[in-house]
């Protein structure tokens, strides 16, 4: 809730859902702001994890895709999510360990294509990966030295 990436937005262009141990951001606008608010959320967690032992150290997972999204109501009617944009999501997310920020193709082309930066940052990790019902996709992951994690996860490794 401190970074940037979040504060910026206004609270009506994005949605914010707890799921279990983790949570669901679905920004309404700018395709910028998953990565940002992941690269910043890393930077974050560096610091915070640098200043404790390594029992209380947080790692996460992020997995970042773009597609449609609804907003729908369980059995309980509490809000919850559903649509391609956050299944793909759920899915790539799935595919790392901790410290990775991984992107479907779908968003990472369009970042890549956006602004030299991102060419950068984003590289290509897998091609064709079968996920769920036979789909395939291409896994790209962001890392720089100050966020992500370089190394091939472990689940795509296994197949390759």
């Amino acid at each position: 809730a401190s970074s940037d990436a979040f504060i910026t937005v206004p609270r009506d262009n994005k949605i914010i859902l707890p799921t279990g141990d983790g949570m669901v951001i679905g920004f309404l606008m700018n395709p910028e702001l998953p990565l940002q608010l992941s690269m910043q959320l890393h930077h974050k967690l560096r610091i915070f994890n640098s200043k404790n032992s390594s029992d209380r150290s947080i790692g996460v997972r992020i997995g970042l895709s773009s597609g449609p999204v609804f907003i729908v109501s369980d059995i309980n009617n509490n809000q919850n999510v559903w649509g391609p944009g956050i299944i793909l999501a759920r899915r790539v997310m799935d595919l790392g360990d901790s410290g990775h920020i991984l992107l479907a193709d779908n968003i990472a082309e369009t970042l890549i294509n956006l602004k030299d930066e991102y060419r950068e940052l984003i590289k290509p990790i897998s091609t064709r990966y079968k996920i769920k019902h036979g789909q395939q996709l291409n896994i790209y992951s962001a890392y720089s030295r100050d966020f992500g994690n370089p190394v091939i996860p472990s689940r795509i490794w296994e197949t390759s």
